[in-house]
């Protein structure tokens, strides 16, 4: 009985310290495609395109990260489950299924979609944050939150 507490404080630990790192690489990975298309969201703003659609398109990036990342994750959990749970059974010579469990898939999904949500806040507010001029401004990009006090 102690046993299956501490076995299950072990695993929800993994999976809540896999989740903030996968925050932090989606987090990254939408700070540096917002930084590298200051440019272009400038332009698309100069041209006519709304703030909320801008808003979606970010979002619709970072979709495009998580969606197939989360369908990868569970192809490769599924494969190696049946790895596992095949040396298992040979091992003990139990007979059982190879299935998942439903609430693991569901706790899967859930994540998967709602942590690209958490980690595009602060990308989406960067973007959104910049006036016309300071998108559009090639040389001054990244180095115009910097300043110096002497």
């Amino acid at each position: 009985m102690i046993l299956k507490y501490f076995l299950d404080n072990i695993f929800t630990s993994a999976v809540f310290i896999l989740m903030m790192l996968s925050i932090l690489l989606i987090y990254s990975l939408m700070i540096q495609n917002v930084d590298e298309k200051t440019y272009e969201f400038g332009m698309l703003r100069a041209l006519g395109l709304k703030l909320s659609h801008l808003f979606f398109i970010i979002a619709f990036q970072s979709m495009m990260y998580s969606i197939p990342g989360l369908f990868l994750g569970l192809i490769f959990c599924f494969i190696i489950n049946s790895i596992i749970s095949n040396y298992l059974y040979t091992f003990t010579q139990l007979v059982s299924s190879y299935q998942i469990v439903l609430s693991s898939v569901i706790l899967a999904f859930t994540i998967g979609l709602v942590m690209p949500v958490i980690s595009n806040i602060m990308p989406i507010k960067r973007a959104l944050s910049r006036t016309l001029k300071d998108s559009l401004d090639l040389y001054h990009r990244v180095n115009d939150q910097l300043s110096v006090d002497v």
